[in-house]
């Protein structure tokens, strides 16, 4: 089944483009979105605030030198996301530069992302590999947690008062000195802040209550959530990780996640640095930090720009 929009619904969204002018996100181009493009011009993530920018001629975004300023070069063909009700869209236009401001064509072709929340196969997902029995390799499964979004830099600006004390405790008792948010994320450079971005995800992960399923796991593990994933570190969390997993122990990981109408595979070895282990209401909370110590350098590129929107490594 095509994954973009049929006509009927294209007109519907460039409705709402012209009307709602909602919040844009310019992207690169990488073979997170399309893979032949795999040496595109890369830049940060640049957010485009809603109602800020025109639409003219029915199908043209423009942006006025008066209230713009970019430094991609024309001619550089950039991935253009936004939301309509709820439901993450995407589309591929070349950057051009006017003589009264920068404009991109709306393509004919705007594509649906996968929506995390239909099911467990179109989530990013993996297996964590654990030992031997029998000749037999054992693993338990880790999904993407909906609660705790990924790839995301900017979730410390939407803590609530419980996550935010949380996590300054978690930085207090890692780091042996006290912080606000505004010296860790504001205040710092960003290439400095990074070390930061798992603890925000365990804080928000340690301060929800957890709706209890039905499912039984008497006699096996229990399946593993993904807080947060990035080229260099990965955390899990469930409530019986040290059943499965030791401090100062490196494990095989198989990860799948979903591009389009593509699954990308990415294995790798994590080195588990740290486990803590807390509770909410009774309900026991265990989460591990661990360093990812062996990655391919394509899928090390992949997931730096997945969180960061550029090579990590370079900025």
């Amino acid at each position: 089944m095509n994954n973009y929009l049929s006509k009927v619904e294209r007109d519907l969204i460039l409705s709402h483009l012209i009307d709602e002018k909602p919040l844009l996100l310019f992207k690169p181009l990488s073979t997170e979105y399309l893979p032949h493009e795999a040496e595109a011009y890369q830049f940060p993530q640049i957010t485009i605030a809603p109602q800020s920018y025109q639409v003219v001629n029915k199908g043209i975004l423009f942006f006025p030198f008066s209230d713009f300023s970019f430094s991609i070069p024309h001619g550089t063909s950039i991935a253009v996301l936004f939301h309509f009700k709820g439901r993450a869209l995407i589309f591929e236009s070349q950057f051009s530069h006017l003589t009264k401001g920068y404009a991109l064509v709306i393509s004919p072709y705007i594509f649906k992302q996968i929506d995390d929340s239909i099911s467990q196969e179109k989530r990013i997902h993996g297996k964590f590999y654990f030992g031997l029995q029998n000749e037999s390799t054992l693993f338990v499964p880790f999904y993407s947690k909906a609660s705790v979004p990924l790839f995301s830099i900017d979730l410390w600006k939407d803590l609530s008062s419980e996550s935010e004390k949380k996590f300054l405790s978690l930085v207090e008792s890692l780091y042996q000195k006290t912080y606000s948010l505004s010296e860790l994320f504001i205040e710092k450079k960003a290439a400095d802040s990074k070390s930061f971005y798992p603890l925000i995800s365990a804080a928000i992960y340690l301060t929800q209550k957890e709706e209890r399923g039905s499912e039984s796991f008497a006699g096996r593990a229990r399946p593993l959530e993904i807080l947060f994933l990035s080229d260099t570190h990965i955390v899990f969390a469930s409530e019986s990780i040290r059943e499965i997993m030791h401090e100062k122990s490196e494990y095989f990981i198989s990860i799948e996640i979903p591009v389009l109408r593509l699954t990308r595979q990415i294995d790798s070895t994590v080195f588990v640095e740290q486990i803590l282990f807390d509770s909410v209401e009774g309900q026991k909370k265990e989460i591990a930090f661990c360093h990812i110590s062996s990655l391919q350098e394509e899928n090390r590129r992949f997931l730096s720009e997945k969180l960061y929107g550029f090579d990590s490594e370079f900025d």
